[in-house]
This record gives structure tokens, sequence and C-alpha cells, in this order.
């Protein structure tokens, strides 16, 4: 009896101290224009769950809507979730605003008639649509401790299905580089509370699609990886505005017809810091390691673990101090240690396109261009010549190639004396 009671009481303890993420997609999967490229975008916003999950330890409940107005209203108002909870809610599919529409954000439309019901277009649309605000209406009714909406829809007047012909070049991607931290996790899902809307266009634009899915999703995808990857100091308005440039460069840049169409997102944010530190889960670091407090200790662990090799563990460690100490010198040089080394270990394993992902996003750092770092100029250099990995580039390529040449790499002056 008295186990079974110990355990009843666990339970009861552990119930009301877990955190969970809630992942409600409503994607317009079977849409004749959206179909394939919006299965791919769903793939990726699965993708950053998990990884918010893992290094969050928040549990990770997804929910694919069945898309309809019926079914995602009928979700919505039945949905249940605790105070600490995450809820994040995307959409992706057609979307228009009303004439006289106040609000900023679009209407989503939540069905694939659309074309069989032209004679009554009105009615049908406002039969099987639902606005944004209302979204979050039903959502923040639910008392979530954070609340994430986002709109991958057009908002213009009405809906626009003339084709937007890109250039034929997909976005590039980040996903699944491996210096992910739970540090910089916990400072987008964890430490704050309140709620964030996004709309993937500003009112009267239109949302592109090209190769490989949405540029808004695939912007957005990029932005929140590099963030997470680097020592700068992290916030939605940072990642949201990276975002914002990403999509208006690409519409730029990618689209064969730019000077016809415009694509800005467009966001709110309403949040704040969270003081108390019982709302963050017992699982934000990989509970198998000690998890210090002070700078000191966060430098000394990470040192211990750079030493043993295993630079991802080490670099959490740094990027604590490196928070802690409000983005010092030494926790960020040793940051950067641990990129190069990473770097340097998936250049030998051939996994170039790894390697590309972690060096291109330090080389602008004037310390790689010094006699220290001879092997990690080689690599870049030939990544960027023969393209392995990194898009090929061959200015670059001679130019890392040339300084490691210079600081006494063999391989590299070998090669250099091929082009003479």
């Amino acid at each position: 009896m008295r186990v079974s009671l110990i355990s009843f009481l666990f339970f009861i303890v552990f119930a009301s101290t877990s955190q969970t993420l809630h992942l409600i997609t409503p994607f317009a999967l079977k849409d004749n224009e959206l179909g394939v490229d919006a299965m791919s975008n769903l793939r990726s916003v699965q993708l950053q769950a998990k990884y918010i999950s893992k290094y969050t330890g928040l549990q990770l409940k997804k929910y694919e809507v069945e898309f309809s107005k019926s079914k995602v209203t009928s979700f919505l108002e039945k949905f249940t979730c605790s105070q600490n909870d995450v809820v994040l809610f995307y959409f992706l599919g057609h979307g228009f605003r009303y004439k006289n529409q106040m609000s900023p954000f679009p209407t989503l439309l939540l069905t694939y008639d659309l074309r069989e019901n032209e004679e009554h277009i009105e009615d049908f649309v406002r039969r099987n649509s639902i606005s944004t605000d209302e979204v979050k209406r039903i959502l923040k009714s639910k008392n979530p401790r954070l609340l994430l909406i986002f709109s991958d829809a057009c908002n213009t007047e009405r809906e626009v299905f003339e084709p937007i012909i890109s250039k034929g070049i997909h976005l590039g991607s980040i996903s699944g580089i491996p210096n992910f931290v739970a540090a910089r996790h916990q400072d987008l899902f964890m430490n704050i509370a309140g709620d964030v809307t996004v709309s993937s266009s500003s009112p009267g634009e239109v949302s592109i699609n090209i190769s490989k899915g949405s540029i808004f999703t695939q912007n957005l995808d990029i932005s929140l990886n590099y963030s997470l990857s680097t020592s700068n100091p992290i916030t939605w308005e940072n990642v949201l505005d990276s975002t914002k440039h990403f999509t208006e460069y690409t519409v730029r840049t990618q689209i064969s017809n730019p000077k016809k169409f415009k694509q800005t997102p467009y966001y709110e944010i309403n949040i704040q810091k969270i003081a108390d530190p019982t709302l963050m889960t017992e699982n934000q670091f990989n509970s198998s390691v000690f998890d210090p407090d002070s700078y000191e200790d966060n430098i000394q662990k990470g040192n211990e673990f750079y030493n043993k090799g295993a630079f991802e563990t080490a670099m959490t460690f740094y990027k604590k101090a490196s928070l802690i100490g409000k983005y010092d010198y030494v926790s960020n040089h040793n940051i950067f240690l641990c990129e190069v080394a990473l770097g340097k270990e998936t250049f030998t394993s051939y996994n170039f396109r790894e390697a590309c992902q972690i060096l291109t996003l330090i080389e602008k750092e004037k310390y790689l261009e010094t006699s220290h770092f001879i092997n990690t100029q080689y690599a870049l250099g030939i990544m960027y010549l023969t393209g392995k990995g990194c898009k090929k580039n061959f200015k670059k390529g001679m130019k890392w190639l040339g300084l490691a040449a210079a600081n006494g790499n063999k391989k590299a002056k070998m090669i250099l004396s091929k082009f003479e």
C-alpha cells in the first residue's frame, strides 16, 4: 500500500511540473498549388519542434488537424493545456483579408473547394474561413504560458492564384547543424511568457511559394537555426527581423517578376521575461551532465569537455557562461574554438555539407585568418573551390587557400601552384 501511495504522489508531482509543447498544424496538404511543397514545409516545422523539445525538456504533442473549418474550430474549442505549456499554431494555406478589415493579420481559408464554388464565392469563403485573431482569442483563453501563432498565407483582399515564377533556385537550409544548445532555446521558449503573432506577409501582400515550398517558412527555419547556433543575443525580435530581411531579399533575387509582387512578414510580440526559475524544466540540460550556476564553473566544465573532444557539450557550458558574463570575450572565444573544432571534425569525416554549415557561420571572424587555423582555412578553401558542401565560389576558395598557403599549409601551396 505504501509503495502504491508513493508512486501515486510521484505521479502527481511529476504531472504538475512537466510542461508540454503543443504543435498544431493545419496545412493545406491536398491543395493543387501547395500540396507537395506544403508537406516539405510541414516536415521542417515538425523538425524544429523536435529540436525545441529536445533542448528544453518540453514534451512534444503534435496535432495534424484535418483541413476544414468545422474540424479546426471544433479542435480549438475542445483543446486544453496547462498554464506552463507552450502552444505553437502554424497555418499554411490560402488566406485573404476583407475590404474593411482592421486587423493586420490574414483571414485563413480552411477548404480545398474554392474554385468549385465561384458562383457564391463570398458566402462560401465566409463560411469556410477563420481570422488569425479568432484563432488567437480561442487559444489565449486556454491560458498557455507562451502562445506562438504563425499564418503563412496571402494577406490580400482576394486570394492570388496567378502563378509566380521563380528563377529555379531553392533556398538553402541549415536545419540540423549540430551546435544547438539548451541555453539559447531557453531564451526563446522557456524564460518568457506571453504571445507572438506572425503573418508571412503584410496587409495587401501575397505569400509566395517557390521550389521547396513557402519562402517565409523556409526563411523562418534558416533564421531560427542561425540564431540558435551563434553566440549573439537571441530574442524573438531578432529572429523575426532576420526572417523579414531574408524573405524580402529572396523575393528581390529569386523571383523573375519581383516588381509585381512584394512580401514583407508582419509580427506583433507581447512577451515578458520570467524571473521565477521554477518555471524552467528540470531537463533543460542533459540530466547526466552537471549543470553549474556560476560563470567560473561553466568555463571549467566547458574546458573539461573540450579537452575530451566533446565539443558540442563544451559549447553548451561556454554559451551558458556567455549568458552569465554578458557575452564576454573568454566564453565567446571558447565558443569560437568549439565551432572550429566541430568544423574540422566533420570535414575530416568527409561530411562536407555539415562542415560548410558550421564554418561559414564563423568565416567572418578575423581571428580565423591567423596561422593558428591553417587546416580550417584549407578546409574552407577546398569546399568553396570544389563546391563540396558549399556553393562553389572561386574567389572565396582562392582567398582561404591563399591564407592557408601563406601560413604554411603544404597542400594549399600545391593546389595554388596549379593556378600560376
